[in-house]
């Protein structure tokens, strides 16, 4: 996570493509849950500053993983997707 505010783009999407599996595979994600809405404001910056199909994968499986609670964000979910398609 701390990945995330890196100051090299690189190194930013791969931690989205770590976290990605990381939260894919675990079964407890309380942490990540408590930084939930700061995580996903990360995405959607990082998400309008370059375009790259992991960022949006990594996006599915928090929508998957955490349902509902992603509720207060769907408007900036919806925009983000639509400009990434």
């Amino acid at each position: 996570v701390q990945g995330l505010h890196d100051k090299d783009l690189p190194v930013r999407v791969d931690s989205v493509v770590a976290l990605r599996n990381f939260v894919d595979a675990s079964s407890d994600l309380e942490h990540i849950r408590q930084i939930l809405p700061q995580l996903l404001n990360e995405l959607f910056l990082l998400m309008n500053e370059v375009e790259n199909e992991d960022l949006v994968f990594t996006l599915q499986t928090i929508v998957e993983k955490f349902g509902e609670e992603i509720a207060p964000f769907a408007l900036g979910l919806c925009q983000n997707l639509a400009q990434a398609f």
